[in-house]
């Protein structure tokens, strides 16, 4: 591969990563929420406000009456459609019902604004400029929206994995303390027994040594033999453990849900709500200088973010942006101030409009950045809690199988022999202390290999 296909190949990355996020938000049933509607609520009052009906400082009154209308008629007509929406099984039945209602809603709304200003107020219909209109409407409508249901559908995929990390953090706790309490149970038990067996053997050596005795000697390593083996298959669920704790998630301050939105996003989202309103009122010529200076202006404001952020706390980041981002949109109010004239009311748009878009942005890349990271660190401890129980599982049950196996093939297989000798009449003291030696060989070796598991 060449090296100039490389930083390609990551646009296409982040951009097809894009594409899926708002896609999943689209079709998650995430665009008709409680956020969404309120947050629409306070652009239908500021930025998208019908200016136009203002001829005076008193007019604002009246275009937030209209606006504040016009959005609760647009909210009822939406509340059916959010119904269907939830409803329907296939995400792609979901996602062309939600964009269609919101490009046919916000393609209305400015004849919704047009007819409560004339119902209310009395005024003259006026449709000039509804072509620019629906197009701001289109895209700011179709944008905002699009970063509300990105922004709560990452933090429902971010709640959603961090109970399951919570979860498998809780199992890995459980598992480690049971595991300890069953290897503590284990010790408990092997040692004492093993003990039991070198007395019980001593006491038989010393008696009188005949078939019988020497048989309910091997029936006593044979019950101990089987109990190890069981206990070795023990079901570790079956162990009580103290409950944990629950982990408390601190709380996040709201400057911390901010990060820096890929470049030139921020500036295209307002550029593509506000230049349409800027060739209505001034002409092409006017929205071709507001897109030469706004680039530059807004990419500016990219980097400078990224350039005083780096290395700071999310705290002071987020500070960071939103005077970064304010500060721009003086800037741009400065701009329109030169384009457009002082006299148009929707000059000072751009002071709330541009920080507004950029705030909600560095919140989406926020909440997508911090989903894609909880999402890893689930896989990467799910894996971890597989593969670390079941090796610590693994190496608990080894003393317990270990035993087993001496007593059954060891021992018993010695006390066959001596049982033998002893049916013979050739229990010899030989015979004898070859039995004791490989005895206590044996058992040495079981409370060795506890020691060396340990």
């Amino acid at each position: 591969m060449k090296a100039g296909r490389v930083p390609e190949l990551a646009v296409h990355q982040r951009v097809g990563l894009g594409v899926h996020v708002w896609w999943d938000a689209v079709t998650s049933r995430a665009f008709f929420t409680r956020p969404a509607l309120w947050i629409s609520l306070i652009v239908c009052l500021t930025v998208m406000a019908p200016f136009q009906y203002i001829s005076a400082p008193s007019g604002y009154v009246g275009v937030e009456v209209v606006a504040a209308i016009a959005w609760a008629l647009l909210v009822a007509v939406l509340i059916p459609v959010a119904l269907v929406e939830r409803r329907l099984p296939r995400a792609t039945h979901r996602g062309i019902l939600v964009l269609t209602a919101v490009i046919l809603l916000a393609a209305a709304r400015p004849f919704v604004n047009e007819g409560v200003y004339v119902l209310v107020y009395g005024g003259a219909v006026d449709l000039t400029g509804m072509t620019a209109r629906i197009t701001s409407n289109i895209a700011v409508w179709l944008a905002g929206l699009s970063i509300i249901a990105m922004t709560v559908r990452s933090i429902q995929l971010t709640r959603g994995s961090r109970r399951r990390l919570t979860a498998a953090i809780a199992a890995l706790t459980t598992g480690r303390r049971r595991l300890a309490r069953f290897e503590s149970e284990n010790r408990e038990l092997l040692g004492p027994v093993i003990s039991d067996l070198r007395r019980r053997r001593d006491e038989m050596l010393d008696g009188d040594i005949d078939f019988t005795a020497v048989r309910d000697y091997a029936d006593e390593v044979r019950t101990a033999s089987h109990r190890f083996e069981e206990r070795a298959g023990l079901d570790l669920r079956v162990i009580p453990t103290d409950d944990a704790r629950e982990s408390v998630q601190p709380q996040r301050s709201a400057l911390t849900m901010l990060r820096p939105a890929p470049y030139f996003v921020t500036g295209f989202v307002f550029l593509v709500g506000a230049i349409p309103y800027a060739h209505l009122v001034a002409g092409p010529w006017v929205a071709l200088a507001a897109i030469l200076i706004g680039i530059p202006v807004t990419l500016g404001a990219d980097l400078a973010i990224r350039l005083l952020a780096r290395g700071r706390a999310s705290a002071r980041r987020g500070r960071i942006i939103v005077a970064v981002w304010f500060a721009t949109g003086i800037v741009m109010t400065i701009v329109a101030h030169l384009l457009i004239g002082t006299n148009e009311p929707t000059l000072y748009v751009p002071l709330v409009s541009l920080p507004l878009v950029a705030v909600a942005l560095a919140a989406c890349t926020d909440a997508i950045a911090r989903a894609a990271d909880t999402a890893h660190r689930l896989e990467v401890v799910l894996a971890m809690v597989a593969r670390t129980l079941t090796a610590k599982t693994a190496s608990a049950r080894r003393p317990l199988r270990n035993a087993a196996h001496v007593l059954h093939g060891r021992v018993q297989g010695r006390c066959v022999l001596l049982a033998a000798a002893a049916d013979e009449d050739e229990a010899t003291p030989e015979v004898v202390l070859s039995f004791r030696r490989e005895t206590d060989a044996a058992f040495d070796s079981v409370l060795a290999f506890i020691a060396e598991v340990d």
